[in-house]
């Protein structure tokens, strides 16, 4: 095949723009995965930060919003960022990661967004499709990136298919969560998923791992 000169400038473009987005995450990923040191910090501080954006951008007033259940999650998550030992009076660990749970729509991702950005310590936030996605593209090496992060949380767990690899079909996520649990990585979770429904989905071994590694907070229906 011959090329012309501006199509071997095109190709020249695409390998070195491919090339720098391969960098780009390699560095992404060595910053996630360097030990996190976690601080105190004022938890009614970030709780008003989170509660002002929320209104902010949902246009709620905030003398309603702070009348609902849905506040009194974001004081726990709230607690929980901020490292407070008061988190850990009801039943809690501050030495686990958070499994935030509700219906459809209540705003579960933005919380956590809200929070992982000003707590006390940050991480990122990654789709479980897009752990999937990186399986199937690139094999147990990609698996074995989201196992080792120092602190991650998954959002939209359940929303993934089981993946193939060169016919290698995994439930990606139940050997992700099973590793970081060998581990003993702190991890939070995002779901719409009931405790039941995680079981069903990915069995009792990875529920009954979950209740050591996670927290669970409940949004509110309606």
């Amino acid at each position: 095949i011959t090329l012309t000169d501006e199509e071997k400038d095109f190709a020249i473009r695409v390998g070195l723009e491919k090339k720098i987005a391969e960098i780009k995450e390699f560095l992404w990923f060595e910053k996630c995965n360097r030990k996190k040191t976690i601080y105190k910090i004022d938890p009614n501080q970030i709780l008003h930060i989170a509660v002002i954006d929320l209104c902010r951008e949902a246009k709620l007033n905030i003398g309603e919003f702070i009348q609902t259940e849905d506040f009194k999650v974001y004081e726990k998550l709230a607690f929980y960022f901020s490292n407070n030992e008061e988190f850990e009076k009801e039943d809690m660990s501050l030495e686990k990661g958070i499994l935030l749970f509700g219906p459809v729509g209540c705003g579960k991702t933005s919380a956590i967004n809200y929070f992982r950005m000003i707590g006390s310590v940050t991480f990122p936030l990654i789709s479980c499709n897009k752990v999937a996605n990186d399986y199937k593209k690139d094999g147990v090496g990609a698996m074995e990136k989201y196992i080792n992060m120092q602190y991650v949380c998954f959002d939209d767990l359940g929303t993934e298919a089981s993946t193939k690899n060169f016919g290698d079909e995994k439930n990606v996520m139940t050997e992700v969560l099973l590793g970081r649990y060998e581990k003993r990585l702190k991890t939070h979770i995002i779901t719409n998923l009931s405790s039941e429904e995680i079981e069903q989905y990915y069995g009792n071994r990875v529920r009954s791992r979950l209740r050591e590694m996670i927290n669970q907070i409940e949004f509110p229906e309606g």
